[in-house]
């Protein structure tokens, strides 16, 4: 049976990018140390291991109504958990399966319709059976709620004269308008000639709007739709653009590192991110086994350490206080005391969340 790591570096892993140079402390600087975080995090909060045994969670995604999805992706299925309490004890039967992705999926989002959008990274994963997925098609999917239908949303970008297929997609970003920003950050062994962020159009035109950020991954617009924020997977830096209109970006600006074990000085690099509704950025930083707060000014605000590397996280649950996190072989919560934005929970300016009814087994 392969370990979790060796799954998913099958499926879509690159080398591990260099050391980065050491960077000498500002002597001015202030430690930002792990723990509470004021106004965001409470000291009697920690998170909570509330889904496990899987080979490697990703994809995290709320409905409208706080129900929170994610993604096995060795094994190729859609989850979603049956219950949103911080109860450890049910752990190993608190998810089931929504539906089996055949294209390696790894990103999830709602968008403000209620439409489920889903990113593939091209190799299949493994049906429930454990045989190997017949379809190896990557890109931009839709998956219907209602019947469980995964329909693929064909797109070509014109790159230095050539058409070419949008295929190695990782996480994305919808927006108001329809359209969805998707990173190929051309991990694996062969690289994807769509490197870069991609916008794909409602009517399904498709453009590179950015290729200057180096393997972009996880990417997410502020509230206001104004930036779009991404995460590179090389390097901890975290980047931003001012959004001209949909699908137009202005440059790329890096306004903000993520840090390692000092709490000063740039390390590891970014995978996944959510936002709240201050705008603030809640990014994961794997080589920390950590979640950095970053305010929309560039300040890092705070460190929450995980027992488990996490790979990308989401806000959801009844009232949206709770971040869930996508670590490895588990999913943990992480009670806030800020209510997290996600595009689908303002849809139609949608009432308060409602708390979720437990999900009947095989449904």
């Amino acid at each position: 049976m392969l370990t979790p790591f060796l799954a998913i570096a099958l499926l879509q892993a690159s080398p591990r990018p260099p050391a980065l140079p050491a960077t000498p402390p500002d002597a001015a600087a202030k430690p930002v140390e792990r723990g509470p975080i004021p106004g965001l995090v409470a000291a009697d909060s920690k998170p909570v291991q509330i889904a496990t045994g899987f080979r490697f969670t990703e994809g995290p995604a709320s409905d409208a109504t706080g129900q929170f999805y994610f993604v096995d992706v060795p094994t190729a299925r859609v989850m979603r958990l049956v219950s949103h309490e911080l109860d450890a004890s049910r752990a190993h039967d608190n998810a089931t399966e929504f539906v089996v992705n055949n294209g390696g999926c790894f990103g999830l989002m709602f968008d403000h319709r209620g439409r489920l959008f889903g990113t593939q990274g091209g190799p299949p994963g493994l049906s429930a059976s454990g045989a190997p997925a017949k379809v190896k098609r990557g890109g931009l999917v839709e998956i219907d709620l209602a019947t469980k239908e995964i329909r693929h949303l064909d797109a070509t970008v014109e790159i230095d004269g050539e058409s070419l297929p949008v295929q190695r997609s990782n996480d994305l970003a919808v927006d108001r308008a329809g359209g969805a920003y998707v990173t190929d950050p051309s991990l694996g062994r062969t690289k994807s000639k769509t490197k870069g962020v991609l916008y794909r159009a409602e009517d399904g035109t498709a453009t590179r709007v950015d290729s200057t950020i180096e393997a972009p991954n996880g990417v997410r617009l502020s509230p206001d739709g104004k930036r779009l924020y991404v995460l590179s997977y090389a390097d901890p830096g975290v980047y931003r653009f001012e959004v001209l209109s949909p699908g137009k970006l202005g440059p790329a600006e890096k306004f903000a590192s993520l840090v390692g074990a000092d709490g000063i000085a740039p390390r590891g690099r970014g995978d996944g991110l959510a936002l709240d509704m201050h705008g603030n950025l809640w990014c994961t930083n794997p080589d920390a086994a950590e979640i950095q707060v970053i305010s929309p000014e560039g300040t890092m605000l705070g460190r929450v350490g995980f027992p488990e590397a996490p790979s990308n996280c989401a806000f959801g649950g009844p009232d949206g206080k709770t971040l869930f996190v996508t670590a490895v072989t588990s999913v943990y919560a992480l009670r806030t005391e800020v209510i997290g934005f996600w595009l689908a929970r303002t849809a139609n300016d949608a009432p308060a969340i409602q708390t979720p009814t437990a999900v009947p087994e095989g449904q």
